[in-house]
């Protein structure tokens, strides 16, 4: 969390809108509306839970950190979930800016 918080702080456009040490703070979301959700991730729960967040807010993407960097995965509302793989802060922040874009119309 103090990573990602201190990554995003340093992008000019980005803003991170809240912080949580658990999961018991996500039900401010509907307040909130972030584009896109970074969820530490042990593994076992996140599925589920990545999930149901994205059903309740279907243009919500949330992307599941495992606490260790070595998987990465995007959940979204198709229903679809993407493993991404190791990543680096960079491509972290490359990711949240691709998944925060509004899809493209084709004429």
């Amino acid at each position: 969390r103090d990573i990602v918080t201190e990554l995003v702080a340093e992008q000019p456009d980005m803003r991170v809108v809240g912080a949580f040490a658990d999961d018991v703070g996500l039900d401010s979301l509907t307040e909130l509306r972030p584009d896109v959700l970074v969820l530490g991730s042990d593994g076992v729960n996140a599925p589920a839970l990545c999930r149901g967040l994205v059903q309740r807010r279907p243009a919500l993407k949330v992307l599941a950190v495992e606490m260790d960097g070595r998987r990465t995965w995007l959940y979204e509302m198709r229903p679809h979930q993407t493993l991404i793989g190791e990543i680096s802060p960079t491509a972290l922040l490359d990711t949240i800016r691709a998944v925060s874009r509004p899809a493209e119309v084709s004429p």
